[in-house]
């Protein structure tokens, strides 16, 4: 098969504003390469710009490797994964990120069920990544999620954290999932 056109429904997409997307872009790339049989890196270069809008393009194609006919496709994609530090997979979440995040969520009057589950899924993806990183413990996760709780659920939760916990002092961290469960049932 063909390489798809620049609007079709299969063609890959990169947003700039959101740069993490670019390991996505990538990756959609190498599925259409493969399955349009294309293994020169030049050819490879080519369609790489062309699903792009025209500034994302203009700046690709003015990176060196990109008309360098000797430049492998690798030596183009790590040019452009470096005009993206976003994207670097080691450094996709931070912690002033987490704390956004529950800063965000504490200011809901009174959450929904859906609207916990949406904010736990986004905490918990950004937690466990910053602790496989070792660059958050787990008594900081605790400390951010409570941090989080509304204030109008704040007391009920806590009262809820005692009875399930009752061997876990004030200043130790609880769980996440059982603080979430505590919250949940609080709801």
């Amino acid at each position: 098969p063909l390489m798809p056109a620049r609007h079709d429904h299969i063609a890959p997409i990169f947003d700039s504003q959101n740069p993490r997307h670019l390991r996505k872009y990538f990756s959609d790339l190498a599925f259409l390469f493969s399955r349009s049989s294309i293994t020169d890196s030049c050819e490879k270069k080519l369609h790489t710009t062309r699903f792009l809008g025209l500034d994302d393009q203009d700046l690709w194609e003015s990176v060196p490797e990109f008309a360098d006919t000797s430049a492998s496709f690798e030596q183009f994609t790590a040019a452009i994964f470096r005009l993206y530090p976003e994207a670097d997979p080691n450094r996709r979440h931070n912690i002033p990120e987490l704390k956004r995040l529950a800063a965000e969520f504490s200011i809901t009057q009174l959450p929904s069920r859906t609207q916990l589950a949406e904010f736990y899924r986004r905490f918990y993806s950004i937690a466990a990544f910053l602790r496989a990183k070792q660059h958050l413990t787990e008594h900081e996760q605790s400390r951010i999620f409570c941090g989080a709780i509304p204030t109008s659920l704040r007391d009920p939760t806590h009262i809820r954290l005692q009875i399930k916990f009752p061997d876990v002092y004030a200043d130790d961290a609880y769980p996440l999932e059982g603080l979430r469960e505590a919250v949940d049932f609080v709801l």
